[in-house]
């Protein structure tokens, strides 16, 4: 699972490592399924409320049922989630269930607002959604999570995929997320 603040470089990252290696391989991007919801969506940034919550829980299932089957199919695969490392949270016990390994790209601020400018996805956040998000992301970071951390700001994608790749191989969780089954 790759997961940071928005802007962090979570969907360019999970392109990149999905185009690589002689194995097929998948990306599983959560907000895509996340906006399949049309009529109705509850975005997070415009305020967390029961159908945020029910939208994110389903989407978080539908992601999960996929990496299974990629897994069943012998397909490597890697999540692209918002996924703040919050003490005692339901993907905590989705990682140890899938026995994947949460990588975090977490560049400065500064890299992530200025990312955030120049990316195409919609909707676009604003500074102050993404200088909250990029708090709301860093607080929940423990001294546990810091050797799957990466700071990206001055590497290229290149370098990032390199050192994702390092994590993943130095990883005491099982890579299932990487890995072939």
């Amino acid at each position: 699972m790759l997961t940071g603040p928005a802007g962090a470089g979570k969907s360019q990252t999970s392109a990149a490592w999905a185009g690589l290696g002689d194995s097929p391989r998948a990306v599983i991007d959560a907000d895509k399924i996340r906006l399949n919801v049309r009529a109705g969506i509850a975005y997070p940034e415009d305020g967390w409320n029961d159908d945020t919550q029910r939208q994110w829980d389903a989407a978080t299932e539908i992601w999960q049922a996929m990496v299974q089957v990629y897994r069943k199919y012998s397909i490597d695969c890697i999540v692209d989630v918002y996924a703040p490392p919050w003490p005692s949270s339901k993907i905590d016990v989705l990682l140890h269930q899938l026995q994947a390994t949460r990588v975090i790209l977490l560049p400065t601020l500064r890299t992530c607002l200025e990312r955030n400018r120049y990316r195409g996805n919609v909707p676009l956040l604003s500074d102050e959604q993404v200088a909250d998000n990029y708090r709301g992301f860093v607080e929940g970071i423990q001294p546990e999570h810091q050797p799957y951390v990466i700071d990206n700001s001055d590497l290229t994608l290149t370098e990032t995929l390199a050192q994702v790749e390092i994590i993943i191989a130095g990883s005491p969780c099982p890579p299932a997320l990487y890995a072939r089954r």
